[in-house]
């Protein structure tokens, strides 16, 4: 695990030393890797006006999806904590927490160091206190990294548009559940936003072949691509997983935590999104 500091040199945790800028996490190549290429081919601004395509929307409604979410669940001057940061797209949403005196600080993790790198430059921007760090969440011990480094006990976790990531077995989702746990107070909330399972990927041809109807423990495998959002190498799709809701319960459960809600986001042209929040109970 390795920090982007302030003086933008990357340094390696345990033992603290300056390291080479790190490679993409291996169990994440490929979504790494295509955040990497958006980083250097820069995210493409919605249009205006009366040409305003189906994606300008499905962004606007899943920010403003994201937008209430910090809005109603950063209270009281917390400690946040944003798994798979990706880009920095929230840092806005933190900072204007932060100004409100609803945050009091922020880490953020992510698998590829240029999307930390341009969620750096974000946060430095609206002057936003964040620390960053790249790893893979869903294999190595990010929390006992954090306590190492004495990083606050965390009062709520952002996972946007990742969760689905997480649930291709059922060990990877009690891993990132356990390391959540251990770096949470009792009673924090997790929230963000994933793929509806019941929607229509074809539609539009913006969601694009979901591929063999598999099923494996958590989730069905899709295969999706969202031009300009979501795109694997050469604009491709890149592997996803729809959320088994009603299998992963109990194993949320299992690690001390409980689905307090689950809605579709208002306002999704294509009815493609869902947005969660969990509570740890124990």
């Amino acid at each position: 695990m390795q920090e982007l500091r302030r003086d933008g040199r990357w340094y390696t945790l345990s033992p603290d030393r300056r390291a080479a800028r790190p490679k993409p996490a291996p169990g994440c190549a490929t979504i790494a890797a295509a955040y990497e290429r958006a980083v250097r081919t820069g995210a493409r601004s919605p249009t205006r006006g009366a040409t305003r395509t189906i994606v300008d929307r499905l962004r606007d409604a899943s920010n403003a999806c994201k937008a209430q979410q910090y809005q109603t669940l950063l209270t009281n001057h917390a400690f946040h904590l944003e798994l798979a940061i990706g880009r920095g797209g929230d840092v806005l949403k933190l900072a204007a927490a932060a100004t409100q005196g609803r945050l009091a600080g922020c880490v953020g993790i992510d698998c590829a160091p240029g999307a930390i790198e341009e969620a750096a430059r974000r946060a430095a921007r609206a002057g936003l206190g964040c620390r960053l760090f790249v790893c893979d969440l869903c294999t190595q011990p990010w929390g006992t990294y954090l306590v190492k480094e004495q990083c606050p006990t965390f009062d709520s976790v952002g996972i946007q548009f990742a969760f689905h990531y997480m649930v291709r077995d059922a060990s990877v989702l009690r891993h990132v559940l356990e390391q959540i746990a251990r770096v949470t107070n009792r009673g924090a909330v997790v929230f963000g936003t994933t793929l509806r399972r019941d929607a229509s990927y074809d539609r539009d041809k913006i969601f694009i072949d979901t591929g063999a109807d598999q099923q494996p423990c958590l989730g069905r495998v899709a295969r999706v691509r969202i031009p300009g959002l979501v795109e694997g190498p050469d604009q491709g799709h890149l592997a996803e997983h729809v959320v088994d809701w009603a299998a992963v319960e109990p194993v949320l459960h299992d690690s001390g935590f409980y689905l307090e809600s689950l809605a579709p986001v208002r306002g999704d042209p294509l009815d493609a999104y869902l947005s969660f929040v969990l509570r740890r109970f124990r």
